[in-house]
Parts: structure tokens; sequence; C-alpha cells
């Protein structure tokens, strides 16, 4: 498979004239690490194209071959993770963890959505 998140990092670094180490360190990962991904070495985790996402103001999606987003490996829980972190972030989930009464529907039919798309792949796999 075509190493497109590591062509687009490098990309992005030469267009916004932005060295590897600087970007690894917005990204809190070592040199190194950023390296092997741009050369195709280790896969981004969903948690690496988070906080990718994040820091260049770029959608995950345009980090990602979408063409061949089935056969990106995603670990358990790490989208659920992300969310929660996101939605933490947004104010919606409290530092002690809650979620407030007026978003609790919202948030569990989110879930509701994300656990039928889970299920659905594993039974037509």
């Amino acid at each position: 498979m075509e190493n497109i998140l590591g062509q687009r990092i490098k990309q992005y670094r030469k267009d916004s004239n932005i060295k590897q180490g600087e970007l690894a360190e917005n990204l809190g990962v070592g040199r190194s690490t950023l390296s092997q991904i741009e050369n195709g070495l280790i896969p981004g985790s969903l948690d690496f194209l988070y906080k990718l996402s994040k820091v260049t103001n770029k959608p995950m999606t345009f980090w990602i071959d979408e063409k061949n987003i089935e056969e990106t490996e995603i670990p358990e829980m790490s989208s659920l993770l992300i969310l929660a972190d996101a939605l933490h972030e947004a104010g919606v989930i409290k530092k002690d963890g809650r979620i407030p009464e007026k978003y609790r529907d919202k948030f569990i039919l989110l879930l509701q959505k994300e656990l039928e798309i889970r299920y659905l792949e594993d039974e037509t796999s």
C-alpha cells in the first residue's frame, strides 16, 4: 500500500516551511517517530492522526487515503477515546468525566451509531 500519510506530511512540511523536528515537537512525538511515519516504516495511529489534524488545522480525512480506509487498522477503543477527548476539550465532558444532562441523549445516540457501524462491519466481513 502506498504511503499516503507520509507523503502528505512531507508535502505539508515543505509547503509550510516546517522542519521535521519542529512538527514532531508540536505533535508530542519524537523526530525519529515522525521520520518513520513519513517513510512508511510504521503506521500513524488514530491518536497521531487526531493530533496531526489539530496541529495543522486540517481534517483527519486529508491525511489518509480514503480508498484504503477499510484497510487502516484502528486499535480497539481508540476511536472512542479520541471522541471522548474531543468532547472533553469542547466542554461537553466535564473534568470529573460526567456528561451534562443536556448532552447525554446526543452522546448516547452518537455512541449507538458508532456501535452499529462497528458491528455491521463485523457481520459483513
